[in-house]
């Protein structure tokens, strides 16, 4: 998975002194779409640069299939800002559909 947060992001320091995370995917408007967890190790790739190379080809990728044309433009608009490429090696991927995984089913009353 990769992330591509701006420059300025907090969260890499904190990265940066501990590379082990959790990303939750989760669509609270529509609880039947699948669900995710990953844990793993993140790294920096790239970054703090501006949007080239690797890092425009996934960023490009990833507007295209979430945000279309509006993503596109707005890429190539922000395309001098600085961000970082961060890549994330999951060890463990969880996945589950509705609202709670079964393991805390017995939340649920």
């Amino acid at each position: 998975m990769f992330i591509i947060p701006r420059g300025k992001s907090k969260f890499v320091e904190f990265i940066k002194a501990n590379p082990r995370v959790a990303v939750s995917c989760a669509d609270d408007i529509n609880p039947d779409h699948s669900r995710v967890l990953l844990e793993g190790t993140i790294e920096i790739v790239e970054g703090p640069v501006r949007m080239e190379g690797r890092g425009l080809e996934i960023g490009t990728e990833m507007v295209q299939r979430y945000s279309g044309e509006a993503g596109l433009a707005y890429l190539e608009k922000t395309r001098d800002n600085l961000r970082y490429l961060l890549k994330l090696t999951p060890d463990k991927i969880t996945s589950w559909r509705g609202e709670w995984h079964s393991r805390y089913a017995e939340d649920r009353a």
